[in-house]
């Protein structure tokens, strides 16, 4: 994707001038200095808890966070649309249109332009390895993969992300790789191993669920990354990770969670659109996964959080089941990271924060491909904590003002 610019001509006329006011673009370089921590709760799920919450204290990338570039889509929408945002700028941090929100920016298209490919890894230089990254990051959640951010017109704001594929990442966390003879996603998908692929930031489009009294209720339209809920295949018993004692399937102590509130926090969005991002209070009791009654069950319920970005519960995809699309599309990016998609169709698993109903301390709610709950009591069917093929829808509540 390439980025137009607009260059000021003394000789414009008035009628340019006013083409370039409608849709030019303004650029926000602001870059957040200090740590932020969850201290408060604004806003509750539909259930109501008097359990505690747990707060996540978020860590502010040094990176600049990329939130400018728009897909296809997203850009006719910024050049046709006047009666809505039409411009990303720093007094409009997000661009509505209808039921659908455009806020912040996170690696989705891959890049097939030969001409930028070539231009793009010239930037990138040289592939990394295990004793020289050169200009490349290891990523924190998939040990094979690499990643590097480009600024390509130099406005302060990224506009591709370049991942480099050294060893294809394994579905199953529980199986050893070299026993392993199953399905290899990224292999199946046709990306390869020792290859760079590049990625333009695009806006990420939510879809709202609610709206009141100036704040909206988000969800991610599409599935933006694959990531596990814990890496533990232990189905037996409580174990100490991230600062506290539970099972794998626990919401409050899962890398997903503290992967949302961090990684995918700070490289979504730049400081005015953090401004707008409320704290949550997440509810995670047994009844926000579905559960009526405790007879004959066991539960798995954990402490409410206090989140500013999180997952959707069983009660809340309940609520908003005739908004909220449940058969999750994924995008290359995603797809690239290893999402389990079972074609051209690039529709995924994708992950709910409620524990799974069947008995099992490592089983998580989902949905599948076909957008059906993969929560089945009458089937043994159930997402597991180790899984890392399955999707992250996230959700948030943003103020609108």
């Amino acid at each position: 994707m390439k980025r137009k610019k607009i260059f000021f001509n003394v000789a414009l006329s008035f009628l340019s001038l006013f083409l370039f006011a409608s849709c030019g673009k303004k650029k926000d370089d602001n870059k957040d200095v200090s740590s932020t921590s969850f201290e408060t709760s604004t806003l509750t799920e539909t259930s109501t808890s008097t359990s505690t919450s747990t707060s996540i204290s978020t860590s502010t990338s040094t990176q600049t966070s990329a939130s400018t570039s728009t897909s296809t889509s997203t850009s006719t929408l910024l050049s046709t649309n006047n009666e809505t945002t039409t411009t990303n700028t720093s007094r409009e941090p997000y661009i509505r249109d209808d039921n659908k929100i455009y806020f912040g920016s996170y690696p989705q298209t891959l890049i097939e332009d030969e001409y930028l490919n070539t231009k793009l890894n010239a930037i990138g230089g040289e592939k990394p390895t295990q004793e020289n990254l050169y200009n490349w990051n290891k990523d924190g959640s998939y040990k094979g993969m690499y990643y590097q951010d480009i600024d390509y017109d130099n406005d302060g704001i990224f506009d591709y992300r370049g991942v480099y594929l050294e060893t294809y990442r394994y579905p199953n966390l529980s199986v050893p790789k070299k026993v392993f003879s199953g399905i290899l996603h990224q292999e199946e998908t046709g990306y390869g191993s020792k290859t760079t692929y590049w990625f333009a930031y695009d806006l990420i489009e939510w879809d709202i669920l609610s709206e009141s009294n100036g704040k909206a209720f988000l969800f991610s339209n599409l599935i933006l990354d694959s990531q596990d809920f814990y890496p533990s295949n232990d189905a037996s018993k409580k174990i100490e990770h991230n600062g506290g004692t539970g099972y794998a399937n626990n919401y409050e102590l899962s890398n997903i969670r503290i992967w949302l509130n961090n990684y995918f926090y700070n490289t979504a969005f730049k400081n005015m659109q953090k401004e707008l991002i409320e704290i949550t209070n997440v509810v995670n009791d047994d009844a926000s996964a579905g559960y009526n009654s405790r007879s004959g069950q066991i539960f798995w319920g954990c402490n409410n959080t206090n989140d500013k970005i999180f997952l959707l519960s069983h009660n809340e995809v309940e609520t908003y089941s005739n908004i909220l699309l449940k058969e999750g599309i994924g995008t290359e990016y995603a797809v690239c990271r290893g999402l389990g998609v079972p074609g051209d169709v690039r529709a995924a698993f994708w992950w709910l924060r409620s524990a799974s109903r069947h008995g099992r301390p490592n089983a998580v709610q989902g949905f599948d491909p076909r957008g059906m709950l993969i929560e089945d009591e009458r089937m043994d069917l159930f997402g597991v904590a180790y899984y890392t093929d399955y999707g992250v829808r996230p959700a948030c509540w943003i103020n609108l003002a």
